[in-house]
């Protein structure tokens, strides 16, 4: 039995489920990058094409209001919507280092 924490083991831990909604908006953002991020567009466009990618997909409107509890403010919408994006393209990014 592995130790996964203070007197916790393996079996005790349950899996975490993503809503089907953020899993659809996530897959939405991995087929942008695997449609655009490949070595000839790296090539064409140079090494900044992950950060050209974040900064067109952040324009855009993936219905984040149903992912939220409580109503938030465009603001926060942003912010989570960039950290998201900026996060996954330093991911896909490294892949071209």
């Amino acid at each position: 039995m592995y130790s996964v924490g203070k007197g916790r083991s393996k079996r005790d831990c349950q899996p975490v489920l993503c809503e089907p909604a953020i899993l659809q908006c996530i897959l939405k953002i991995k087929s942008v990058f695997h449609t655009l991020l490949s070595e000839e567009s790296i090539k064409m466009y140079g090494i900044r094409i992950p950060a050209d990618i974040v900064m067109a997909l952040s324009m855009e409107d993936f219905d984040f209001d149903n992912f939220f509890s409580q109503p938030q403010d465009d603001d926060v919408k942003v912010i989570v919507v960039c950290r998201i994006l900026s996060s996954y393209g330093r991911i896909r990014g490294k892949y071209f280092v």
